[in-house]
């Protein structure tokens, strides 16, 4: 009867040892996951903060060209007098940033017919 009271006794030593173990490991596997987790949560605060400067500079630079065409055309319509309009300033810019005739027409508002002839006329004084 000794015998198989400490038989009893061993294996309750060791479930209980053994439930300890995994228990052990389960915290650690839970904390790597929250590491991980945390290290992750940081890189991707560091690539949305990384982004939202450049989309606020892409947006004011769309919006300062927009009121700038905007302006133009007013004066224009106003009947003050001056050098060429302003889109016409922009373009050899725009040529020289290597955008099609497609965009820049997209862009200043003008049919791509005119754009196309615009930077013909522009390669061939060296605009580029």
């Amino acid at each position: 009867m000794n015998t198989s009271l400490y038989a009893t006794a061993f294996v309750l030593v060791a479930c209980c040892l053994t439930a300890l173990l995994l228990q052990k490991k389960r915290t650690a596997e839970q904390q790597k996951i929250r590491t991980l987790r945390e290290k992750v949560q940081a890189a991707l605060e560091d690539v949305l903060q990384e982004e939202e400067p450049a989309r606020f500079a892409a947006s004011l630079s769309q919006a300062t060209m927009t009121t700038r065409l905007q302006k133009t055309r007013l004066e224009l319509q106003a009947g003050v007098r001056g050098g060429p309009p302003e889109k016409y300033t922009f373009f050899s810019s725009l040529v020289a940033k290597g955008m099609n005739a497609e965009e820049i027409a997209e862009i200043l508002d003008i049919s791509t017919t005119e754009a196309s002839q615009l930077v013909r006329l522009c390669e061939l004084s060296g605009c580029r």
